[in-house]
């Protein structure tokens, strides 16, 4: 037991605790979420990006899906609408549905855009930002560079893709 009216027992217990702590750690407890510190053993393992490099934070996610899944199927977690309040006729099959013609039309409205824009400046341009995205400069002076020069959305997007992936 200690007495929390010295400061002494107070730092005691703490350590105390923190020694507990390296213990479960040590010996590959799980000490996470809501029953347990959480980010302490982020901390212990070095950090978030370590913990991402040996797939701990994953495995940890998919821990709690799988958790989560049972008890949605054994009816201890409910969301409502899916194994809750469900409705027993089919919902609408669509609300809305957007004509043909405006794909097209779309379609139209990119060809001519890439006909009257200079192509050459927009793939240098595109060129650089790939190369900035590789290394530690600022983008968006590039990216509104790109805008400025009728880069459309995807291209800028598929460019910062190439570089950074899809997560």
């Amino acid at each position: 037991l200690f007495d929390s009216n010295f400061p002494d027992e107070v730092q005691r217990a703490e350590d105390f605790g923190a020694a507990i702590l390296a213990l479960c750690i040590q010996v590959g407890g799980t000490i996470t979420g809501e029953h347990g510190v959480g980010i302490e053993k982020i901390d212990a393992m070095g950090g978030s990006v370590q913990a991402i490099e040996e797939g701990y934070i994953q495995k940890e996610i998919a821990d709690a899906a799988y958790v989560y899944q049972k008890e949605m199927e054994a009816g201890e977690s409910i969301l409502v609408g899916v194994n809750k309040f469900t409705q027993d006729k089919e919902p609408f099959e669509s609300l809305f549905s957007v004509n043909d013609s405006i794909r097209i039309q779309q379609i139209e409205k990119l060809v001519q855009l890439r006909a009257n824009r200079d192509n050459a400046k927009v793939s240098a341009i595109l060129a650089n930002l790939t190369i900035a995205a590789n290394g530690k400069e600022n983008l968006m002076p590039i990216i509104i560079e790109a805008v400025e020069n009728l880069a459309t959305l995807g291209e800028i997007a598929d460019t910062l893709r190439s570089v950074f992936g899809e997560y």
